[in-house]
């Protein structure tokens, strides 16, 4: 006996999104997988091949990326994620450098004062402290990750490309077959 598909509705699409579909989009915007995501939106399977499936489907759906969009462009909004403050930022931390900051030599260190830096070298700052003891005390100072910021500024204008290998079953060959239909 064969089964028919449920039809679908034609305003299926225009329907809001139930808790499970709002949940699977909020974990995917804070950076979950798509399996986790789902997962954390209360499906349950041993198989991951299935979770997985129903993961890329949950995620395919025209409904799911619409969503994903609103969240993700209220995020940007509310940190002021503009594609030149990302460009701003990534290269400040990249065109960093150490001595419009600090200056050592026989003498010691010193540091420049907050006041004495400027905006793009101030992004560039990750970490201040001091900590004063009875004995003495230290001070710590990092930029953040020149080498990051270079690569992330790759990224962005198209220079670096992360590239995945894909490969069959069990890490075997992928096999790919071109099939050719007649005209």
């Amino acid at each position: 006996m064969i089964k028919k598909k449920a039809a679908k509705t034609r305003g299926s699409r225009d329907r809001p999104l139930n808790d499970r579909e709002v949940i699977f989009c909020r974990a995917i915007v804070t950076g979950s997988s798509k399996i986790d995501a789902l997962r954390n939106a209360g499906f349950r399977s041993k198989n991951k091949n299935t979770l997985y499936t129903a993961a890329v489907r949950m995620y395919k759906k025209a409904r799911i990326q619409a969503f994903l969009r609103e969240l993700r462009l209220a995020i940007a909004q509310k940190y002021n994620l503009t594609e030149e403050n990302i460009f701003r930022h990534t290269g400040s931390i990249a065109t960093s450098d150490i001595r419009d900051f600090v200056k050592w030599g026989p003498r010691g260190v010193t540091l420049k004062g907050s006041e004495e830096l400027t905006e793009s070298q101030a992004l560039a700052v990750e970490e201040v402290s001091e900590t004063s003891t009875k004995d003495g005390g230290t001070v710590k100072f990092k930029l953040h990750s020149k080498t990051k910021g270079i690569e992330l500024g790759a990224k962005l204008l198209g220079l670096l490309v992360d590239k995945k290998e894909i490969t069959g079953k069990d890490g075997q060959k992928l096999i790919i077959e071109i099939v050719k239909f007649a005209e």
